[in-house]
């Protein structure tokens, strides 16, 4: 929008969430009583603002990320709306995005707004090899540091490590 980028990060959770700012992993607590952690959807999201903030070569603050949890569950004890990043359900997201683009002033004259939107073209058309190799990339990287991961053993079972650590210690389950 000329107001601001919007990066949404949805999550089509159900229970009760649980997270901090800058906690690595949230938690989900199911109705039956069990918890799974889940990585932070403010990081993961930070990292799309950071390789999109790159790529169009603008500042990290024309970004404003949105953070959407689906209608079946319930937010507690998560972070509250700033300037740059806001959490909240399905139901709420259109109204919230509507008064962030009612109160913003307007960031991208029109020959600057025409030139991101080209851009952002530009990169979503890609063939179909290249579509499956970026998908291989995210699996296999680390989206902290861009090293590999490595499936590693734990005494919960198997998950994926930054071949980095301990200097990184970015971890994600396997699925």
């Amino acid at each position: 929008h000329e107001k601001g980028i919007f990066v949404f990060e949805s999550k089509n959770y159900s229970g009760t969430i649980y997270g901090e700012i800058d906690q690595l992993n949230w938690i989900q607590v199911l109705d039956n009583g069990s918890k799974n952690k889940f990585y932070n959807p403010i990081r993961q999201n930070k990292t799309h603002i950071k390789a999109l903030a790159k790529y169009l070569d603008l500042p990290e603050e024309d970004f404003l990320s949105y953070v959407i949890f689906s209608e079946r569950c319930t937010l507690k004890k998560v972070p509250p709306k700033t300037p740059q990043v806001v959490v909240l359900r399905r139901p709420e997201m259109l109204e919230r995005l509507q008064l962030q683009i009612a109160y913003n002033k307007r960031k991208y004259d029109d020959e600057t707004f025409g030139k991101i939107i080209s851009k952002l073209r530009e990169g979503t058309n890609k063939s179909e090899e290249e579509k499956q190799k970026h998908i291989e990339d995210i699996k296999t990287k680390c989206p902290f540091c861009g090293n590999e991961l490595i499936l590693r053993k734990g005494k919960y079972g198997e998950f994926w490590g930054c071949s980095a650590y301990p200097k990184c210690k970015f971890t994600r389950q396997n699925k």
